[in-house]
């Protein structure tokens, strides 16, 4: 059954046009599009909100996020019944056309993402768990802050229309990657991450924005993806924070302590960190939350990372170096396990973590009930595992960080190509036992 309750119903089939795109029917508002993840050649529902004139056909230029015009879908549409002389409201359903996996629009502000089908060396999981953890379409949240009533829902739909979140998944990041590395990259989201084939002959896992909703299959995926020589790099914080369930199109966290109805309770959607669970999440992302804190609180931090470590490879087309200051202002950082400090710089512990190596890349002051360390992170849990460098920070894929002159897209960049480059990554190793 559809969110959407309409005078009529169309369903429509897609027809290609190779021209330049124009509206028959005039001027049009497109008010949603759901969902916002799909496969190729899955039904994908659009809102619209069309001026009338006699004309009974409608083309709908398709954008790439980089603003090109893919193609044109052609529309043939009834006439309107609804009594409003003037505009015509229309539900539509159409098949997503074969396009390369990516991030598309109908109007440059609804954006859907159009997973792939096949392998790609590298692999990014949008994080499409927590993007609809907070969206309240329909009323109801995982928060109570947003949900009617102040009371959250313990189940919600992925099949409801959703703003884009930039500090979750910027448009300006999205650009960037695409103008970077194009086709190189294939999109999945959250739930692809269950199933192991969906990554299994890709390299690298890109964990981006605001990645805190994981399921347990998707953990384990993860860990077998790095343990078994592969790497990934997790441009998010608060990173993988709560446990969920998924039940066909919809996504389960019982966050009340005792609600969960389960009786597998190592699917229970509590905190990750609940020991009940026996998973600790410093064992797959080497940080967490509880130990990064809040970053734009009154302390006596920088705003940003202080770099903790001299490194060519990594900091290479940058002018960073150690002591120097990386400016992100972030609203949630992960932070990692520390012995010690030496000189004002801090010393991972990479014993108590049980990783083969680890360094502190840079740190930043933060504040959770107490004074706490964000950290930017890499680390191989064992000799012949994977590298993960692990960015700790909530905003550090937001537009802020991809519009301004920060080094932040170069940094970005260096972080991907060392993965992709063994030499490369073997020397970023070598430098970093030498600090």
């Amino acid at each position: 059954m559809s969110l959407f309750k309409s005078s009529f119903w169309v369903i429509l089939s897609l027809v290609v046009l190779r021209s330049q795109p124009y509206i028959l029917l005039g001027k049009y508002q497109l008010t949603q599009v759901y969902p916002v993840a799909v496969d190729p050649g899955q039904p994908l529902q659009i809102s619209l909100k069309i001026q009338t004139t006699s004309h009974d056909q409608l083309n709908l230029p398709l954008y790439n996020i980089e603003g090109l015009v893919m193609d044109v879908l052609h529309f043939d549409l009834d006439r309107p019944t609804k009594a409003d002389a003037f505009h015509q409201y229309v539900n539509l359903s159409c098949p997503v056309p074969d396009l390369p996996s990516g991030i598309y629009s109908f109007d440059q502000r609804n954006y859907f993402m159009v997973k792939a089908k096949g392998p790609k060396r590298m692999a990014l999981i949008y994080p499409e768990n927590t993007i609809q953890a907070y969206n309240n379409y329909g009323g109801k949240s995982f928060y109570g802050y947003n949900s009617s009533d102040g009371k959250p829902a313990d189940t919600l739909s992925f099949n409801r229309p959703v703003e884009f979140f930039d500090e979750f998944f910027s448009l300006e990041f999205g650009r960037w990657l695409a103008k970077t590395y194009g086709d190189q990259i294939a999109y999945f989201t959250d739930r692809d991450l269950d199933h192991y084939e969906n990554i299994a002959q890709s390299d690298v896992l890109i964990i981006p924005g605001h990645s805190e909703y994981w399921s347990r299959k998707a953990r384990e995926n993860f860990d077998h993806f790095v343990d078994g020589g592969k790497h990934a790099i997790i441009l998010s914080g608060n990173t993988c924070w709560w446990q969920v369930r998924y039940h066909e199109d919809q996504i389960i966290c019982h966050k009340e302590d005792g609600t969960d109805p389960t009786l597998h309770k190592e699917l229970n959607t509590v905190l990750w960190s609940d020991p009940t669970l026996q998973y600790s999440i410093l064992k797959s992302i080497g940080q967490d939350f509880s130990l990064g804190g809040y970053g734009k609180q009154v302390d006596s931090g920088w705003d940003g990372y202080r770099i903790c470590v001299n490194n060519n490879p990594l900091f290479e087309n940058t002018k960073l170096q150690k002591g120097d200051t990386l400016k992100l202002s972030t609203t949630e950082y992960d932070g990692t396990v520390i012995k010690d400090f030496y000189d004002g710089f801090p010393i991972i512990d990479a014993a108590a973590l049980g990783f083969h190596q680890a360094t502190i890349i840079g740190f930043d002051r933060g504040f959770r009930d107490h004074e706490t360390f964000g950290t930017w992170i890499a680390f191989k849990k064992k000799q012949k595992a994977g590298t993960v460098f692990n960015v700790g920070s909530t905003n550090w894929c937001e537009s802020n960080s991809f519009l301004s002159n920060s080094p932040i897209p170069v940094l970005t960049q260096n972080m991907i190509e060392l993965v992709l480059d063994a030499t490369k990554l073997e020397l970023f190793w070598k430098e970093i036992q030498a600090n």
